[in-house]
């Protein structure tokens, strides 16, 4: 579909990042998003060409726009709602917040807001959706750290299934505790799993990642047995177990059911016409 966005673009606002996130999500799945910006604050960066300022819906099967009490007049509102209507196209917009007097209702083809109270004063004939704000996503970070023992490929292996990054200390340039700390504090979770030794003691390594409260993933052996119990440690015994463990950890539904590409899958149902 070819979709024509009116909203602020390139600018401090935060209806500019939730279009931002909405476009880029719309765009991999295949659709041709074009930008109808506001100008009612300065730009932070030079327009791409998808971009013009106060445009025309010309040529596209959507139209939609992100309503603010600032953002748009009513007469560009208006007049951009009966040129899209006109040419047959079809006609959305997303209250971030209360309706807008004199809008003309009567040419759109649904609307979306975050609450229900924003429909309360909309007429009652035009389909009403719900859709929560987005959730922008970045991949979980596994950390990992120590003097060589530490089998790293193996969290790798596992990292790489489940699309996590694995960023590691390497031990031959060593860098203080305070700075192990800081780096630690960058990822979501630390593993460490250390082959299997009888005669072995017991883990600073696993006490320094302790102390950066973060959960800390550890393997069954004798390096770490006196550490059941604690709070935020979790053993494995495998790497299915380890893999299993992690995504479990991570597994998220209220991300899942709000992150952007799901959120711009809504979208597209509601364009065409499925509830």
């Amino acid at each position: 579909m070819k979709i024509s966005l009116a909203t602020t673009w390139n600018q401090q606002c935060g209806i500019s990042e939730y279009s931002r996130s909405l476009v880029s999500a719309l765009t991999k799945l295949g659709h041709e998003v074009t930008i109808l910006g506001s100008t009612v604050f300065p730009l932070l960066k030079e327009d791409e060409p998808f971009v013009t300022r106060l445009g025309i819906p010309l040529e596209c099967d959507i139209l939609h726009i992100q309503y603010s009490s600032y953002i748009f007049t009513r007469e560009y509102i208006n007049s951009i709602l009966t040129i899209a209507s006109n040419n047959g196209t079809k006609c959305f917009a997303t209250f971030h917040d209360q309706f807008l007097p004199g809008f003309d209702y009567e040419k759109l083809d649904g609307v979306i807001a975050h609450r229900n109270d924003i429909f309360q004063h909309l007429p009652e004939d035009i389909p009403k959706y719900v859709m929560p704000s987005g959730i922008l996503t970045s991949p979980v970070r596994i950390t990992s750290f120590g003097l060589g023992r530490n089998k790293n490929n193996e969290i790798q292996k596992v990292c790489d299934k489940l699309g996590f990054d694995f960023l590691v200390s390497d031990f031959r340039n060593w860098i203080s505790q305070e700075e192990l700390l800081e780096f630690i504090k960058r990822g979501d979770a630390t593993v460490l799993w250390y082959p299997d030794n009888k005669a072995a003691g017991s883990s600073s390594c696993a006490r320094l990642a302790i102390g950066a409260r973060r959960p800390l993933f550890v393997n069954e052996c004798e390096w770490f047995k006196e550490l059941h119990g604690v709070e935020d440690v979790l053993f494995f015994k495998h790497e299915g177990d380890l893999e299993a463990k992690l995504e479990g950890y991570f597994d998220n539904a209220f991300i899942k059911n709000n992150n952007w590409d799901t959120i711009a899958l809504k979208h597209v149902f509601i364009y065409k016409g499925d509830r």
